[in-house]
């Protein structure tokens, strides 16, 4: 049997198990991991003093460990919430518009692909995606604000 792993967007910053051991690895306590988590502590310390190889582990213990690194490399950009809040608001609209558009489009054999509503309905599932994924969500709001102009003002727009 192959093994084969797909290159992933989200593996950048590594995998789930590396993330999961950089939190084990970290000055973080063993009781604030578990609270931040939900693993048990004594499951946390076993791994930690190798009685447990975290490789062998339940995959539900690697995710926790891994979503917890993801949250605290995702605060910085969190912090700043009104304007992450704009920018998805933003990116709701303009998702359901251009899906809107696409469907009132295919009501018109003129002005439309015969594939309209196929391709409405991915975009719609797209923005169901990518709206319900604070990752993807921060990832894009860092290339937004990177894009954005240096004399550029929230203040009109929050």
């Amino acid at each position: 049997m192959v093994k084969t792993r797909i290159q992933n967007w989200h593996d950048r910053n590594g995998s789930e198990l590396d993330k999961a051991q950089e939190i084990l690895d970290s000055d973080m306590s063993g009781y604030e991991i578990s609270m931040k988590t939900g693993i048990n502590a004594s499951t946390l310390g076993n791994i930690r003093n190798g009685k447990h190889d975290l490789e062998n582990s339940k995959w539900a213990t690697v995710n926790k460990l891994s979503q917890l690194w993801d949250i605290i490399h995702m605060e910085d950009e969190l912090q700043d919430n009104d304007r992450f809040v704009y920018f998805m608001t933003r990116f709701q609209f303009l998702i359901k518009e251009e899906y809107q558009q696409l469907l009132d489009a295919s009501n018109d054999p003129e002005e439309s692909y015969a594939d309209d509503k196929a391709t409405a309905e991915v975009l719609r599932k797209l923005g169901q995606i990518v709206l319900t994924d604070p990752e993807i969500m921060v990832e894009l709001f860092k290339t937004y604000k990177k894009q954005l102009p240096d004399d550029f003002s929230w203040d009109s727009l929050i």
